[in-house]
């Protein structure tokens, strides 16, 4: 007697938006491991949850609204998640996390989308697309900057942002205290 069950129907919902919310946090390779969870059933969960998200959504007025809610809640999870793994960043952390959040939300910010694309394509010059990265992430990187004493190339190279941006940002940061206009 065989059963038709796919692989992880096992696990109770509870439990599988408890473990995509880690993955969200952290990184999936994290959260399976501490779930004792293989990564692929965590991968398949959240293409799941985001076809049912789909399916769930309202008509067009509610969609638009909810996907400005979404776009926020998209970065304030990057920002949070930058925020809680500052001291251990590295380009490939930072693009999985990116490439989770793609998955997880429907609709990403258009500054996180120009920049997931800038991760992907190392040789993306940076005057191809004008991105307007919000302050919290640009304090976020001038803190990482002055946290890990690397050079501001090393640390362009980890964002995938210009030299002299992130010169630029050091500056402001210095002058003003802040990023905010």
């Amino acid at each position: 007697m065989s059963s038709n069950k796919r692989k992880g129907d096992h696990y109770r919902k509870e439990f599988k938006l408890e473990v995509i919310s880690y993955a969200a946090k952290t990184s999936i390779t994290k959260a399976a491991e501490k779930f004792n969870v293989h990564h692929s059933s965590i991968s398949l969960w959240i293409q799941e949850k985001k076809l049912q998200d789909r399916i769930s959504a309202g008509d067009g007025d509610h969609e638009t609204c909810g996907d400005l809610n979404i776009g926020k809640l998209c970065e304030s999870s990057f920002i949070d998640w930058l925020t809680n793994n500052l001291s251990t960043l590295t380009y490939e952390s930072i693009r999985e996390q990116v490439n989770l959040l793609k998955i997880i939300y429907q609709n990403i910010p258009t500054w996180l989308s120009n920049y997931s694309d800038r991760l992907e394509v190392p040789d993306l010059k940076n005057s191809t697309v004008h991105t307007l990265y919000p302050p919290q992430f640009k304090s976020l990187v001038v803190s990482f900057s002055d946290l890990s004493k690397l050079s501001q190339s090393h640390v362009s190279k980890i964002f995938r942002i210009s030299r002299k941006q992130l010169s630029e940002w050091q500056k402001t940061y210095k002058l003003k205290g802040n990023f905010k206009v």
